[in-house]
């Protein structure tokens, strides 16, 4: 079924089945009486309830509602316009302005009565030559970039929205409207007294321009600020985050930072609402009511369980990012090293040495904060851990977005001489034991070497426990080509 009416209504309050606002496609808010139809749509009516369609064979039903997946077109053959994905190819190949003033601008008649030509195609020109001239220069069938049915989508989307006696018509309905008005008045073009090609040609620029505006309502509700792929992916609230000013941390390891200690208290209330329960021996209701009375105002009570919190075995871990995000090094995995001795103090707390790499600096800058509370996406966001954006993964060398100091080149350095000291370890416990004590300055028992050399490990670097950083950037390079790879 094809929209053929350019109407709202019919007979008084009826809407048109073969309007745009037909319930065969799906009844909008303000649909009233029910629809009855076969399953293919050619036997229609209460009139046929029961009848068996001659196309289909299946009985005329009545209808709670039309498929949402059917799609109603508004038919202008034998005259085409270019579709969405026609005129963006038209606009590179025209340039923009030149095919908007294409759909803008009629040809005029002069005195005599003819057509005045101005040199520029029309729509019907870009049809009609497109196969010679423009399909050499795309390489696109025309079959996709012109067509003569132009697609409607369901009311449903679409309502027509009615307060009383006050009506709301959409833009995107009005645009509809002017396209089925349009169709109407090709449809009667052989009955143009004179000069029809002029009548055509501002009916077409007119569906053209209306048909482009359907497409970027479309196109906005889809991609714009609210449409639904930001709002499923992006846009929609995110639990356990929190946004701050962010300031200098001085003293701050490259995948550290500092938090204020209202941030801690309310997004990680359920952790600290069980210590104070397990601690104090209370129920569970009473420690979550605790938490929410001294979120706002430090209480030492809470200060000593975030510590205890902060310091538990896998520690505090988040994503933090910078918006825009420009590049795969806004968004870092960092630890969060404790909340700040201020009480009144709400900004996070950054080392100098991830600014570059988040295009950020201290003059009021913001960074979004997202808790990451299940230790099992920890392996996954390591990766994301400043810790290991010191070594270029390009090019195996310094990651000059890093703010490099003296100590790290120097910590790395003796990173390597571990490493190697290690892999001897492995092969030979008995004969480098004194060694290695000597080299991490640390006691070295039979039963807990692995676990103390780690521990020395990560005092260089306590996020990199996968398999040694050499191995990840180096594969089997010996420390000695590791280090003249880096300069050292």
């Amino acid at each position: 079924m094809d929209i053929t009416s350019s109407e709202i209504f019919v007979n008084g309050n009826q809407k048109p089945d073969d309007g745009i606002f037909s319930q065969y496609y799906g009844s909008d808010t303000t649909q009233e009486r029910p629809y009855y139809s076969c399953p293919c749509g050619a036997t229609t009516g209460g009139s046929r309830l029961g009848e068996i369609c001659g196309s289909c064979g299946k009985p005329v039903v009545r209808l709670i509602d039309g498929d949402l997946r059917r799609v109603m077109y508004i038919d202008i053959a034998p005259y085409h316009i270019l579709t969405s994905r026609g005129y963006k190819t038209m606009s590179k190949v025209l340039k923009e302005p030149v095919l908007r003033d294409i759909i803008e601008s009629v040809k005029r008649i002069g005195k005599s009565g003819k057509i005045i030509d101005d040199g520029k195609p029309t729509l019907l020109d870009l049809y009609d030559d497109y196969d010679d001239k423009f399909y050499p220069i795309t390489g696109i069938e025309k079959r996709f970039l012109f067509t003569s049915k132009i697609p409607v989508y369901s009311a449903r989307l679409r309502p027509l929205m009615q307060f009383g006696m006050q009506m709301t018509v959409l833009d995107v309905n009005k645009a509809y409207l002017s396209i089925a008005k349009g169709r109407e008045i090709l449809k009667s073009s052989p009955l143009f007294h004179s000069e029809p090609g002029i009548e055509i040609q501002k009916t077409l620029n007119q569906i053209q321009q209306d048909y482009c505006k359907v497409i970027a309502i479309v196109e906005d509700l889809v991609n714009g600020k609210g449409g639904i792929y930001r709002k499923a992916l992006a846009s929609g609230r995110i639990d356990y985050t929190s946004r701050m000013v962010i300031s200098l941390g001085t003293d701050l390891m490259p995948h550290e930072v500092d938090v204020p200690y209202q941030t801690i208290m309310v997004l990680y209330e359920e952790e600290i609402a069980n210590l104070l329960s397990i601690l104090e021996n209370i129920p569970i209701a009473k420690a979550i009511s605790l938490v929410e009375e001294n979120a706002m105002i430090r209480n030492e009570r809470f200060v000593k369980i975030i510590n205890i919190f902060l310091n538990s075995k896998n520690g505090v871990w988040a994503l933090i990012n910078r918006n825009p995000t420009i590049s795969e090094s806004s968004v870092l995995y960092v630890r969060v090293r404790k909340i700040h001795d201020d009480g009144t103090d709400m900004t996070m707390h950054l080392p100098a040495d991830i600014l570059e790499l988040m295009a950020a600096d201290f003059d009021g800058d913001q960074e979004s904060y997202a808790a990451n509370k299940d230790p099992i996406f920890h392996q996954f966001f390591l990766t994301m851990c400043p810790s290991y954006t010191f070594i270029d993964r390009a090019n195996g060398k310094f990651n000059r977005g890093m703010g490099f100091k003296r100590e790290y080149i120097a910590m790395m350095s003796h990173a390597w001489e571990i490493d190697q000291l290690y892999d001897r370890f492995n092969r030979d416990p008995e004969s480098t034991s004194e060694e290695m004590r000597a080299t991490l300055g640390i006691g070295c028992g039979p039963e807990d070497e692995v676990n103390e050399f780690w521990e020395a490990m990560s005092l260089i670097c306590d996020v990199d426990k996968d398999n040694a950083f050499r191995k990840r950037f180096f594969g089997d390079a010996s420390a000695e080509e590791a280090r003249d790879s880096l300069g050292l």
